[in-house]
């Protein structure tokens, strides 16, 4: 999202240190990791992390992110299907996606049995976007 606001990920990711250092993650899945803010967020709130997945559906972007190493691994895909994936993991990182997914849909996610915790960061408020340098999944 090209005005992604910081607000909240802060305290997000403190939160998730407080948790991580009791009972760490082992496997954490950022989807819609776009160029990695996310990810790099995690890196530095969850020392010692194993396994850290990239997730998204337009390939440039993973490719940017790719570069940077950030993540264990990278998979191109729409986190609506990639179920499995998403039921291995002990924590899914939702950053600014969930808005560009029917309301439904984004619901069903969330209640996805298998993760330990799901975080999400969202607008509040209708956003009204086109695509963003060419990324028709940036639409809502």
């Amino acid at each position: 999202m090209p005005r992604s606001a910081p607000f909240g990920s802060s305290e997000l990711f403190a939160w998730l240190s407080a948790r991580h250092a009791v009972t760490p993650y082992r496997r954490v899945v950022d989807c819609g990791c776009g160029w990695g803010a996310m990810g790099q967020a995690a890196r530095a709130a969850l020392p010692g992390l194993r396994e850290l997945v990239g997730l998204d559906v337009w390939g440039p972007s993973l490719k940017k992110v790719g570069r940077a190493g950030i993540y264990s691994s990278l998979v191109q895909g729409d986190f609506r299907e990639e179920v499995e994936l998403l039921r291995g993991a002990d924590l899914l990182i939702f950053g600014d996606c969930l808005e560009h997914v029917p309301r439904d849909v984004a619901l069903g996610l969330l209640g996805l049995a298998g993760p330990r915790t799901i975080a999400a960061r969202i607008p509040i408020g209708s956003y009204p976007q086109g695509a963003h340098r060419g990324n028709e999944a940036e639409r809502h």
